[in-house]
């Protein structure tokens, strides 16, 4: 059984922060913005590199996403901590970017991510770890499981979840007693 660790709040932060300070990479400010939306979005590394801007429904405030695995739409919210982010990104173009505009010119971060960790003394957390923080923020609000597990497309009801991420959840146990 993988062992599966999920960043504090405080290691999400620094690790985003490390990889945008990175001198040697080329590409820091895209690696970070990737880790960045992976947490921010509950999202998976397959799904944050497909995405274009046209997936992003503004009045709705909602994505429209893929599920690589099965190919299945799904349409996650654009979370509060998620909107400034895009807004952020968004910003960047002189005007409104094309509907068919990746919204990231990477499709993985794992080599930033790994080193930002080691950099920190952080435990080696994967792209997986960083989509399982958003979860256990949700998980943590008392969001309703069978919701969590609908905006990250599952079809099982939170089943998946429940038998996968809650047991790494449970570091802070005492602040539920």
């Amino acid at each position: 059984k993988p062992r599966r660790i999920v960043p504090t709040d405080e290691q999400f932060r620094a690790i985003v922060e490390d990889i945008r300070a990175e001198k040697r990479n080329a590409e820091a400010e895209e690696s970070a913005n990737f880790v960045e939306f992976m947490g921010l979005a509950g999202l998976g590394q397959a799904e944050a590199g497909s995405l274009k801007w046209g997936d992003v429904n503004w009045e709705k405030g909602q994505l429209c996403v893929r599920r690589r695995k099965t190919r299945e739409l799904f349409f996650p919210p654009i979370y509060p901590d998620l909107l400034p982010f895009f807004q952020r990104l968004h910003s960047k173009y002189p005007t409104a970017p094309a509907g068919e505009t990746p919204i990231f010119h990477i499709r993985d971060a794992r080599k930033a991510l790994h080193n930002a960790c080691k950099r920190l003394g952080c435990p080696p957390f994967s792209q997986r770890s960083i989509r399982a923080y958003l979860i256990r923020r949700l998980w943590q609000a008392k969001i309703d499981i069978k919701l969590i597990a609908k905006w990250q497309g599952h079809n099982d009801g939170g089943k998946l979840i429940l038998n996968t991420y809650t047991e790494v959840f449970g570091g802070n146990d005492a602040a539920y007693v």
